[in-house]
């Protein structure tokens, strides 16, 4: 249904600039709540277990993967509306399910 929308969009004559931009937003509106739940998440695991100044060290390491799992998640979601093209529209419409 997804790949729909945005061929409907694109064969509608929204800019694709504009189509990134919207979906940049959305991915980050669901995976910075995510990263952040992650951290909060080891931070209050660490300090229950090692104590406040281990469980700064171990979130401080933890942050370059989550960091990576933002900016694959933009690029995931970049890659994924590159491929779809409007003249796709019909083809995506007619294998709908």
């Amino acid at each position: 249904m997804r790949k729909v929308e945005i061929a409907d969009d694109l064969h509608m004559g929204l800019p694709r600039r504009g189509l990134h931009a919207i979906f940049a937003l959305e991915t980050l509106a669901w995976s910075v709540p995510a990263v952040l739940l992650c951290v909060a998440a080891s931070m209050f695991t660490a300090t229950a277990m090692s104590g406040r100044a281990n469980a700064v060290t171990f979130t401080l390491v933890q942050l370059p993967p989550l960091i990576a799992a933002l900016l694959t998640a933009q690029l995931g979601t970049a890659v994924g509306l590159t491929s779809i093209r409007s003249t796709q529209l019909f083809a995506f419409f007619k294998n709908r399910r």
